[in-house]
């Protein structure tokens, strides 16, 4: 029950920042990229917020939705950069794409972690 509350709470967090249009996941304005920043911020305090058995692999979409733009792109307040997931295979160049990435990655080795101990 507490996993389908933190799916819920994510599910929550992208309809209410507006991040469930095309427009928003996919675009190159400044507001955009702002929206899809705090979407990781909002997610991965969720992951490491939850406590130690909830732990869950991320989801297609989240694997899909777009890391943060290269810093000077940020401050510019535009971006010419191919979009990149954490399913991308490759960077940006952007050390908060970086960041995310790393925490989902170690988020992951905790589920996987976690399923090992419950015997899964």
């Amino acid at each position: 029950m507490l996993i389908n509350a933190i799916t819920g709470n994510a599910s929550l967090i992208v309809s209410l920042l507006g991040l469930g249009s095309e427009k928003h996941r996919s675009g190159t304005t400044l507001e955009s990229e702002i929206l899809r920043r705090r979407f990781w911020a909002y997610y991965l305090m969720n992951c490491h917020a939850a406590e130690a058995g909830t732990a869950d692999r991320p989801s297609e979409r989240t694997l899909k939705f777009p890391l943060p733009w290269p810093e000077e792109d940020f401050v510019a307040g535009i971006t010419n950069d191919t979009t990149t997931t954490l399913e991308s295979g490759f960077s940006n160049g952007s050390l908060y794409a970086e960041l995310s990435r790393s925490l989902t990655l170690w988020y992951i080795g905790q589920f996987i972690k976690q399923s090992h101990a419950n015997g899964y």
